[in-house]
C-alpha cells in the first residue's frame, strides 16, 4: 500500500480497515443473498429456495458475529435479527407484491433498531434499493434487473464505512 499513499490514506492492515472490509463483503453478500432468495421464491424450486435461505441465514450469523465483537453481544444479536427479518420480509414481499409488507421491510432498516438502545445504522435507502430489485423480478423487467440488483449491494455494502466510522467513535480501544 505504500506505493499508492497518496491515494490510498491509512494504514490497510489495521483492525479498523479488516472490520470495514469484513462488514463490507458480507453486507455485499447480504444484499445479493437476498435478491438470489427472492428470486427462489419466485420463480425456483424448493431445493433453491432451502439453499438461499441457509446461505442468508449463515451471512447473518457472521454479520452478528462481526457486529457483536465492536458493539457488544446484544447489538450482535439485534443486528443479525435485523438481517433474517429483513429476508423472511424480501421472500414475503416477492410472493405476494403486499406494499404493506414492502412498507414494513423499510420500517425494520430504520434505526432506532431494537429497542434503540443499541447503535443500528439507517438502511432505509438501501432496502428501499434491494426492493427496486425485488420488483423488478416480480415484473420481469431483467433489462433493469441487473443494474438495479448491482446499485443495491453497491449502496448496502458502502452502509459498513459508516458503521465503520460509529464504531472508531464508540469503540476506539477495539481497533488499537
Amino acid at each position: 500500500m505504500s506505493r499508492f499513499a497518496d491515494r490510498l490514506p491509512g494504514d490497510a492492515q489495521s483492525k479498523a480497515a479488516a472490520f470495514r472490509s469484513g462488514l463490507d463483503s458480507l453486507l455485499l453478500s447480504q444484499a445479493y443473498l437476498m435478491t438470489m432468495s427472492s428470486d427462489a421464491a419466485l420463480t425456483g424450486t424448493a431445493a433453491q429456495q432451502i439453499a438461499a435461505s441457509r446461505a442468508l441465514a449463515q451471512n447473518a450469523s457472521s454479520l452478528e458475529a462481526l457486529f457483536g465483537a465492536v458493539f457488544g453481544t446484544a447489538a450482535g444479536t439485534e443486528f443479525g435479527s435485523v438481517w433474517n427479518r429483513e429476508a423472511l420480509l424480501l421472500v414475503a414481499y416477492a410472493k405476494s407484491g403486499d406494499p404493506g409488507i414492502r412498507q414494513n421491510a423499510i420500517n425494520v432498516a430504520a434505526p432506532p433498531l431494537g429497542t434503540g438502545q443499541i447503535f443500528g445504522p439507517d438502511l432505509t435507502v438501501e432496502i428501499t434499493a434491494t426492493l427496486q430489485a425485488v420488483d423488478d423480478q416480480r415484473a420481469r423487467s431483467f433489462d433493469k434487473l441487473a443494474d438495479d440488483d448491482r446499485s443495491a449491494a453497491t449502496q448496502l455494502a458502502a452502509a459498513g464505512d459508516t458503521v465503520t466510522d460509529v464504531a472508531l467513535r464508540q469503540e476506539p480501544n477495539k481497533f488499537l
